[in-house]
């Protein structure tokens, strides 16, 4: 009977986390992520507690021949949509690209120093795996429960974008407007990563997928 209100405490205290992350205060501040990273072991460390419950920490967290190379492609595959929709929404040189500069102004500068760059990495892949963890681990098993795989899936990606909302407008540009970047990355690859969630009944590829993918964009390519 608490399944649903946890889905919305999910919902509620990322969304906050995310919010206070985005804020102009914590603009390039390492502190985003570490509060990131808190918050998502904690809730990470509740998926892992419900699937125990249940009994189905095992088939969730079952590894099959290929997994890593589906979740590595999958991720590849959605830096090449990121990269093109980038350009698609907010070309280069036009007034929507000081909405690109603006979200990796928030991120910050990545480390030069190897062991700070090192740290960095592992503070991300955590993060992300801790993230997925909680939205397709929790989120999504409850919301299959309630509403059969498809819809319960793509409920569950809605909510992840939900959660990403307050960028819209903390990331915001003057004369250009919301900035949706944030929020439609979330959308598109909760889609994907739920997809494979549903349809296999494990987390291995996406586990995968969202680690690569979040280091790619936020340590390696920067559109």
């Amino acid at each position: 009977m608490l399944d649903l209100p946890a889905v919305a405490a999910v919902v509620a205290l990322v969304a906050a986390a995310i919010g206070y992350a985005s804020t102009t205060a914590m603009m390039g501040n390492p502190a985003a992520m570490w509060l990131l990273f808190a918050l998502y072991l904690v809730l990470g460390g509740v998926a892992v507690a419900r699937m125990w419950r249940d009994g189905t920490l095992l088939d969730l967290f079952r590894w099959r021949s290929g997994d890593i190379a589906l979740g590595a492609a999958t991720a590849l595959l959605l830096v090449a949509g990121a990269y093109v929709g980038r350009r698609a929404l907010v070309p280069p040189g036009t007034s929507g690209d000081a909405l690109v500069v603006r979200l990796y102004a928030q991120l910050g500068e990545v480390p030069r120093d190897r062991g700070a760059y090192a740290l960095a990495t592992a503070l991300v892949a955590a993060t992300a795996l801790l993230e997925e963890l909680t939205w397709r681990g929790l989120v999504q098993q409850i919301l299959e429960e309630r509403l059969g795989h498809r819809r319960g899936w793509l409920a569950a990606s809605g909510l992840y974008a939900l959660a990403h909302a307050p960028t819209l407008v903390l990331l915001a540009m003057p004369g250009v407007g919301w900035n949706p970047l944030v929020l439609l990355a979330a959308l598109g690859c909760g889609v994907v990563w739920g997809f494979w969630v549903g349809r296999l009944q494990r987390l291995a590829p996406s586990l995968v997928s969202h680690a690569i993918f979040t280091w790619v964009m936020v340590m390696q390519l920067r559109l």
